[in-house]
């Protein structure tokens, strides 16, 4: 490059021509040094650094393919060519794949050369040499033949984070079936003909084969519905389940006796059914059956104590009304949760039964939110926060833009003068 060749040797990048008198100020660093200053270079920096010369080339080249990042449909076969798959002679450079995000549903069908199935065949062969891939996602596992696909998978054995998307449990329930992979983190999305979660699949036969592990300690669900039988999953310990359905009146159950080690949850959309917020929302008369509902699994708790999680670190959900129903009666570091904010009353309940040093709640920027909102907003939730004395940190979480140009001084002095019990304040957006 320029006149000179570059090489490693040593340890080290070194100008096979010594006489030379411009060089890069990396050159002659240890091997190890520069490696130590790759995470913080983008992909587009680093590519650019491997030009200035083949001692760099070869020594970033590793780094870039590990983290080869979010790969689409239309660039699968161009990858396919650069990680010389078919080489069996000299370095394919597949081997140093350890991280690989394949999209085929995010592309324009008149954008792809290829089909989605041919795709996925591309995709195997990739993952067949990929001996030491850690992380790996797929957002449609229905273009994959389920026993090849299964195979492939039983060969990946450091794998530790999967995220498997519109998973068929008709046809692909299996394919986990053979990994013995160390999995850490599991995300699953089951795809979904109708949107009925009172009709949803149970995921627990597609991980039937690690429900004893313990080594998944975040599992993430989506499009579930969860029974007595779906575990239990003794090592998880974070757990994310959006768009579910659990048993009316067995949610603090099944949440409980499925997950005993959790400590950090997310519950999303739809422990209340849409027929009940739909009528929640329009102040229909609901408050019976949201007390039933919250009975229930208060009964529950009282009878089996010895089940119970003894604290959270950590709970969101997405409406104080969910919370209210679910009837936990351990205590909660942090809860947040994504609210309409017009039922203080429940809040404070929630408060003196969870006693939460911290409270977070969103407020979204539509509907006139903004400035003016936000003034009006927080002060409501103050409110109760005031008269409970339990809180003392506050989370503002909103939509971009909500707040900009809004002064915070007065909000700030009000929030720190003592009154609310308030020593803490954040807000993100």
């Amino acid at each position: 490059m320029n006149g000179m060749e570059e090489r490693v040797a040593g340890g080290r990048v070194v100008e096979s021509d010594p006489h030379t008198k411009k060089a890069s100020p990396l050159h002659g660093l240890p091997v190890d040094v520069l490696l130590r200053f790759t995470p913080w270079l983008g992909r587009a920096d680093l590519s650019q650094l491997m030009t200035t010369s083949k001692g760099l080339y070869d020594v970033f080249l590793p780094e870039l393919i590990k983290g080869a990042g979010t790969i689409l449909l239309s660039r699968i076969l161009a990858f396919h060519r650069f990680l010389r798959v078919h080489e069996h002679s000299g370095a394919p450079r597949v081997r140093w794949l350890n991280r690989f995000e394949y999209y085929s549903s995010h592309v324009h069908p008149f954008v792809s050369t290829i089909s989605a199935s041919e795709g996925a065949r591309v995709v195997l062969e990739i993952l067949g040499r990929a001996s030491n891939l850690n992380l790996l996602t797929l957002d449609n596992v229905g273009d994959f033949d389920a026993d090849q696909l299964r195979a492939v998978l039983s060969t990946l054995l450091r794998l530790t984070y999967v995220d498997l998307r519109r998973v068929k449990m008709e046809s692909h329930q299996d394919i986990l079936l053979d990994a013995t992979a160390p999995l850490a983190t599991v995300r699953l999305s089951l795809a979904m003909s109708v949107p009925n979660y009172a009709v949803a699949t149970d995921p627990s036969p597609m991980l039937r084969a690690h429900m004893s592990s313990t080594t998944i300690e975040t599992l993430y669900l989506q499009n579930v519905q969860l029974t007595p039988q779906s575990g239990p999953f003794p090592a998880v310990r974070r757990l994310q389940i959006t768009e579910y359905y659990l048993s009316y009146g067995r949610g603090a159950e099944m949440l409980q006796t499925l997950f005993p080690a959790a400590r950090e949850i997310w519950l999303f959309n739809r422990y209340l059914d849409p027929e009940f917020r739909y009528r929640l929302e329009r102040g229909y008369g609901v408050a019976s059956e949201m007390e039933e509902l919250r009975k229930r699994n208060r009964e529950w708790q009282l009878a089996h104590r010895s089940q119970l999680w003894p604290s959270l670190k950590y709970l969101r959900v997405d409406g104080e009304h969910a919370a209210y129903a679910l009837g936990l009666t351990c205590r909660v570091d942090r809860l947040e949760v994504l609210m309409s904010g017009t039922e203080m009353r429940l809040l404070e309940t929630l408060f003196e039964e969870m006693r939460p040093r911290c409270f977070g709640f969103y407020m979204g920027g539509g509907g006139g939110g903004g400035p003016i909102s936000f003034y009006e907003t927080v002060p409501r939730f103050l409110k109760p926060i005031a008269r409970t004395r339990i809180v003392t940190h506050l989370v503002v979480w909103t939509d971009d833009g909500v707040l900009a140009g809004l002064t915070l001084e007065e909000l700030m002095v009000s929030l720190y003068s003592g009154k609310w019990g308030i020593n803490h304040f954040l807000t993100d957006g």
